[in-house]
């Protein structure tokens, strides 16, 4: 079993280049190929993990107005694709997306649907 060690500023500066050069998407074939040239042992898991926990500079808390609208329009075009919603709105990250939709919009919708 390998050994579980933190990461270090060095790791942080190579993965932030690695996603630079490959893209930060989530898409498992990408973060494959980060974890694959990252130096050590990490998994495109913890690889993508690692970036979006502590690294990404989405914004955090609460959303403002300006936000919300720009979710509503990103979601009319693009549907539920979190990850092309996350590129046009350029603040947050796919799982802050999904989980305010989920929790201001969708409770809105189902309050809404009739008999």
């Amino acid at each position: 079993l390998a050994t579980r060690r933190s990461w270090t500023d060095e790791d942080d500066n190579i993965l932030r280049k690695l996603v630079a050069k490959h893209g930060g998407d989530s898409t498992k074939k990408k973060w494959l190929k980060i974890a694959t040239a990252a130096v050590g042992t990490r998994t495109d898991v913890q690889c993508r993990s690692h970036f979006y926990r502590y690294l990404h500079t989405a914004s955090k808390g609460r959303w403002d107005k300006d936000e919300v609208e720009r979710l509503k329009e990103a979601v009319e075009e693009h549907g539920e694709d979190w990850h092309k919603v996350a590129k046009s709105l350029g603040t947050r990250i796919p799982p802050q997306i999904q989980r305010h939709y989920a929790y201001s919009f969708k409770k809105a919708d189902d309050g809404e649907k009739e008999d």
